[in-house]
Formats: structure tokens, sequence, C-alpha cells
């Protein structure tokens, strides 16, 4: 019983270290801009992107080689949403030329179903 609760926790803790080897000129770092909702969170996203071999920036960088939109985050106010077009990290990878792409079309591209399963 105690070998297989370490190899639980191995699997558990080495499901995103060790991802599947990408496809040659696929992009694998990942930076997630915007809001994200039901049914993928941040955190369900990422989980999932991590199971498919993509390593998730938790801030954009030099590394990051892709930009996957979400919807615009609240504005300071409140009372409505900031464009993603304004964001400082949109700008920036526009201006170094980072494939930036919808979540829509982020997981039709890759075969993640558009719902989680239940």
């Amino acid at each position: 019983m105690r070998s297989l609760s370490l190899v639980c926790l191995l699997a558990l803790t080495c499901s995103c270290s060790s991802p599947p080897p990408a496809k040659a000129g696929e992009p694998t770092t990942v930076f997630l801009l915007g809001r994200f909702g039901a049914p993928y969170s941040r955190e369900n996203l990422t989980r999932t992107l991590c199971d498919r071999g993509f390593e998730v920036a938790q801030r954009f960088g030099d590394d990051v080689q892709l930009v996957v939109l979400g919807n615009g985050p609240i504005n300071e106010a409140g009372d409505g949403f900031t464009p993603i077009a304004e964001l400082p990290e949109y700008v920036l990878a526009t201006q170094r030329g980072v494939p930036v792409v919808t979540f829509m079309d982020f997981l039709a591209a890759n075969d993640i179903p558009s719902a989680m399963p239940r």
C-alpha cells in the first residue's frame, strides 16, 4: 500500500514538470491573458494545458511563445471591463510578434473540448 501511495504522489507532483515532448515548431509556453470562466477557470485550464504538454507562464516574459486571450478583466471602477487590447501584456506581445489567439480558437486547434466532462 505504501508503494502505491508513493506512486500516486509522484504522479501528482510530476504531472506538469515532465510534459510529453512538443511537436517541432509548436509553441509550448503559453500565457493566459484576461478572465477565464466556467467551465474553464484559470486553474482548470492550466491543469488541462499542463496535461497536454504545455507550460503555462504565470507572468508574461521572454519565454512566452503564445498568448491565449480570455475575456477582458473588470476595470478599476468595477463598473465595466477593460478591453484586452489595452492591457500591457497584450501590447508587449503584439510588439514582440508573439502569436495571440482567442480562447475558443486555441481549444479547437488543440482538440480540447469547449466544455469540461462531468
